[in-house]
């Protein structure tokens, strides 16, 4: 009975918070916030935290922790906290460095940041012991953040306000789907935590990029006729990544008007991810359609391997794990994951387990880069049978061969989803490899809870600590709900888990 009476009193307090919002803001502007579902977290008030057996998520969560202590610091250091963002004046956030970086480093370190504190603020592992600020202060600064993604996204700036804006339809809008998911799924998960303004701001940024999808074409990286359109491009990880953002939006908006749409264009670009020629004759029904019908072209080799920047490239052959993160977000909806989230996700995971590859010239991908030593497969084990945590890249890494962002993801749905069932290796050996390797890049000489440093990475990025906090608080997400069983089963639908 007790418990009854919260959980109405929550629903009320929710619904006025709502209306308020609503009554103090112009008519019209609150069309979306009414279509967003917020995450009943009552349902998960048993299981928060780590459990004391678990020693594998003992250790994820030690990373997090750590990482949370540095990023908290980076974010009030590294960006600009203000109050005169055109048409939220009065407003205090943390605005995108756009005086300093591209879009891209702009805008991406902040939601990598808030996706990171929001999973370990909801769970119920985020210490404040261990990073030094109580929840409330690392609860603002994230709300900071949000805020300044949603205030300067091109549907929440003045029409004549032409500079410094992102998101679909704005000048630097390549990636912006991507950002926009990782900033909704924070959003969404702290919803009752967030002021009326953010709330706001998120709804309207969510509801306009995923609708400017709609009529969009899928791009892909051969045609149907096999002629390759963007050479040394795969479309994989794009389709994935945008992908994210309408699987996202459906999760948060279930009762939107164009939730058909969205779901419809979802399952599109899912397919298309991980598509070889092959599959444009498949007739297997995912989402209720066979693949062929879904599919114009094809992203993938017919073993799983793809190209990207030019070369053989083990990082973009995650591209699943960004429909993972998607998983994370259909489950917390209660909703089925659907098949096209799932797709080839086992062909990508052979392509990094089980495809060799011979030193030597490249015969068979049309790179017209060698093959470098050692050979053999993308992940391998020790000489003494353990699990190694690197990644042997055929065609050497423009990145950085330190631990990155994507792997572990792929480990721990491969778990899930039993890809290693029958063979000579455990997803979870290497999940676990890579989990020691993330701690011990963290307890290198002079650093406080981030993961790389100057020389790790052969690119110049900015945001490269950002971007695996996202990562591996995703990965945390995926386990944390694996190890409660609250994972959402696969169906042949989009919609509710009876």
């Amino acid at each position: 009975m007790r418990r009854r009476k919260s959980c109405l009193l929550r629903i009320t307090t929710s619904f006025w918070l709502a209306v308020v919002a609503c009554a103090v803001q112009p008519s019209g502007l609150c069309r979306q916030i009414e279509h967003v579902q917020p995450v009943d977290w009552m349902r998960y008030a048993a299981v928060t935290g780590v459990r004391s057996n678990d020693t594998f998520g003992k250790a994820l969560t030690t990373v997090l922790q750590n990482e949370a202590r540095y990023e908290l610091k980076w974010v009030a250091a590294e960006q600009t906290l203000v109050t005169n963002l055109p048409g939220w004046e009065g407003m205090e956030c943390y605005a995108p460095r756009f005086d300093a970086y591209n879009y891209e480093c702009a805008v991406r370190p902040l939601t990598g940041f808030a996706y990171g504190m929001a999973a370990l603020l909801k769970t119920g592992i985020y210490s404040p012991a261990a990073s030094g600020l109580s929840r409330a202060e690392a609860l603002h600064r994230t709300e900071l953040a949000i805020r300044g993604v949603a205030f300067t996204h091109i549907v929440n700036t003045p029409s004549d306000f032409a500079a410094d804006r992102w998101g679909k339809g704005a000048a630097q809008s390549w990636e912006a789907a991507y950002w926009c998911a990782q900033a909704a799924q924070a959003a969404w998960w702290l919803w009752d935590e967030l002021g009326p303004q953010t709330r706001r701001a998120v709804a309207k940024m969510v509801e306009q990029d995923t609708d400017a999808f709609i009529n969009m074409t899928v791009p892909y990286w051969a045609d149907k006729q096999g002629h390759i359109v963007t050479p040394g491009d795969t479309k994989a990880e794009e389709n994935a990544w945008n992908s994210m953002l309408l699987a996202s939006a459906q999760a948060m908006m279930p009762h939107h008007p164009n939730i058909a749409k969205w779901r419809q264009k979802a399952s599109e670009y899912q397919v298309s991810a991980y598509s070889r020629q092959s599959d444009l004759t498949n007739s297997t029904l995912v989402d209720g359609k066979p693949a062929k019908d879904w599919l114009q072209g094809f992203n993938v080799f017919p073993d799983g391997v793809l190209v990207n920047h030019n070369r053989v490239h083990p990082d973009y052959m995650l591209a699943q794990e960004t429909c993972y993160a998607s998983m994370v977000a259909v489950s917390l909806a209660r909703q089925y994951i659907p098949q096209s989230m799932v797709f080839n996700a086992e062909l990508a995971y052979r392509a990094l387990t089980e495809v060799q590859f011979t030193p030597g010239a490249d015969t068979k991908y049309g790179t017209r880069k060698a093959i470098a030593a050692p050979g053999g497969t993308i992940y391998y084990r020790t000489s003494d049978g353990g699990y190694s945590a690197d990644t042997y890249y055929p065609q050497d890494s423009d990145w950085t061969t330190k631990m990155t962002d994507g792997y572990l993801n792929m480990d721990l749905a491969a778990t899930q989803l039993g890809f290693d069932a029958g063979k000579p290796f455990s997803a979870m050996g290497w999940a676990k490899a890579r989990a020691e390797a993330l701690l011990a890049l963290q307890n290198r000489a002079g650093h406080d809870g981030n993961i790389y440093q100057p020389g790790d990475w052969t690119a110049k990025y900015r945001g490269t600590d950002e971007v695996i906090f996202q990562s591996n608080a995703q990965a945390w997400m995926q386990w944390w709900l694996m190890q409660n069983h609250l994972m959402s089963p696969v169906g042949d639908h989009w919609g509710p888990v009876p």
